[in-house]
């Protein structure tokens, strides 16, 4: 009471270390304390590319180009299936204007490697990666939130437009409540072809 300017940047501070910790503990427990929240996550793997010119050991998987992917895909005899994806930023167009949403953009077995199936709707196929997105133009699948925030929860959303990067794509799916891959802390709001271009994406397997 004496000193309120302290107590307020105390309380502050003790407000900001705490969020931050909370989140960060968020991600190790989901990531290193409970097993992965797919169906067999013990046969699930993670693999990516590393460069033997650089100096010390390395401690994370780098990137994969495209035809990097399709070579281990079209020739891969070891796991049951194979899927690529890279998680970015998209800018969402609505009726009240452009916002910043988080997505992935992920190949045709992406879905099928978690071993989760969409509660409305289909994943995508390899019809949907080619250039364009195939038949039906660009394809994008909406988390649960996603569905509940933009379309109201509504059960015929299957066939309606979206308009990311200002690109119109086709909705074909709504994921379970609760599921999100890359596991973090900023959610996915949707999911979208590798139709778009080539740059940049993990792998994963199963």
């Amino acid at each position: 009471m004496k000193n309120p300017a302290f107590t307020l940047v105390a309380v502050i501070t003790l407000a900001l270390g705490i969020g931050a910790n909370t989140a960060i503990f968020s991600v190790v427990n989901a990531l290193l304390l409970k097993p992965l929240p797919f169906p067999h996550p013990q046969e699930l793997v993670a693999f990516g590319m590393t460069n033997t010119r650089l100096k010390g050991e390395q401690t994370s998987l780098g990137s994969l180009s495209y035809p990097d992917f399709f070579d281990f895909r079209d020739q891969n005899h070891t796991l049951a299936s194979i899927a690529v994806f890279n998680d970015r930023s998209y800018a969402l167009t609505t009726e009240q204007g452009a916002t910043s949403v988080h997505g992935v953009k992920a190949s045709a077995e992406f879905f099928n490697v978690l071993g989760v199936k969409p509660s409305i709707g289909r994943t995508f196929s390899r019809e949907d990666e080619q250039a364009g997105g195939g038949p039906g133009g660009f394809k994008v699948i909406l988390s649960d939130n996603s569905w509940r925030q933009y379309f109201g929860g509504d059960p015929n959303v299957i066939g309606r437009t979206l308009e990311l990067n200002r690109q119109l794509h086709t909705i074909i799916g709504v994921m379970p409540p609760r599921f999100q891959y890359p596991i973090q802390s900023d959610p996915v709001e949707f999911y979208v072809t590798i139709a778009e271009d080539a740059a940049g994406p993990m792998a994963a397997g199963r």
